[in-house]
C-alpha cells in the first residue's frame, strides 16, 4: 500500500538512517578506520537522535554533498537532498526524502543487501545485522514511536520493531520494519509514514 510514496519531504531525523547507510558503505569501502569514538557517535546518532553526534558524522564522511553523492549511487534514493546540517534545536527545514526512498532503504537493510552487490554476502549480512541492532535499541523514554506505541500492538511481547522517528514543524514521520505474529507465520513489513501539514512553517 502506497499513498504519494513519492513526494518529496522534510525528512527531520529519518535522515539519519541515510547517514548511518553512508557510513557503513565508506566504512566497509575502508575510507576511514572506526574507532570506539565513531561507535559511540552512531549510536547517539540512532538510539537517542544526537543531533551534534550526526554532524561530526556528517563531517566525518566528507560533508553533506559528499554523503548525497555517496547514497545516489546506490540507485535507492531519489527524492534525497542533503542540504543543511541539523541545529541543536533539531529544526531543520531543508533535508527531503520520500516514503519510497525510505522504503526501499528498509527493505534492502531486511533483506540483507544494505551495502550492495560489490560487497560479499557476508559483508552485507554483518552490516545489516549492525544496523538492524542500533535500530531496535531503546531510546528516550519520553520519544514514542509512532508505528507501535499506542496501537494494538504496545503491549504485544512478540512484536518485534526497528525503526527511527523524525518530527519537525510541519513534518511528522517514523519509518522502520515490524514484525509480528500472523496465521501465516513470522511476519515482516517495511512501514513508512509522513504526516505533513504544507501550510505550517
Amino acid at each position: 500500500v502506497s499513498i504519494h510514496s513519492e513526494n518529496s519531504l522534510k525528512s527531520a531525523s529519518t535522515i539519519k538512517v541515510p547517514i548511518l547507510h553512508a557510513y557503513m558503505i565508506q566504512r566497509s569501502k575502508g575510507r576511514f578506520f572506526e574507532n570506539s569514538n565513531h561507535k559511540k557517535l552512531i549510536e547517539k546518532m540512532i538510539r537517542f537522535s544526537s543531533n551534534s553526534s550526526t554532524n561530526t558524522i556528517i563531517d566525518l564522511l566528507g560533508g553533506l554533498t559528499k554523503i548525497q553523492k555517496i547514497l545516489i549511487k546506490t540507485n535507492l534514493y531519489k527524492q534525497i537532498r542533503l542540504i543543511e546540517y541539523i541545529p541543536d534545536d533539531g529544526r531543520t527545514y531543508l533535508n527531503t526524502i520520500s516514503v519510497s526512498d525510505l522504503n526501499l532503504l528498509f527493505s534492502k537493510l531486511w533483506f540483507q543487501k544494505v551495502i550492495g552487490a560489490k560487497f560479499s554476502e557476508e559483508k552485507n549480512m554483518l552490516v545489516s545485522a549492525e544496523m538492524l541492532n542500533l535500530l531496535k535499541l531503546p531510546g528516550h523514554p519520553w520519544l514514542k514511536d509512532r508505528i507501535k506505541e499506542g496501537t494494538c500492538y504496545s503491549n504485544n511481547k512478540t512484536v518485534k520493531l526497528w525503526d527511527k522517528t523524525g518530527f519537525v514543524k510541519g513534518s511528522n514521520g517514523n519509518a522502520g520494519i515490524v514484525e509480528i505474529n500472523t496465521p501465516f507465520g513470522r511476519k515482516a513489513y517495511s512501514i513508512v509514514i509522513f504526516i505533513e501539514r504544507k501550510d505550517y512553517y
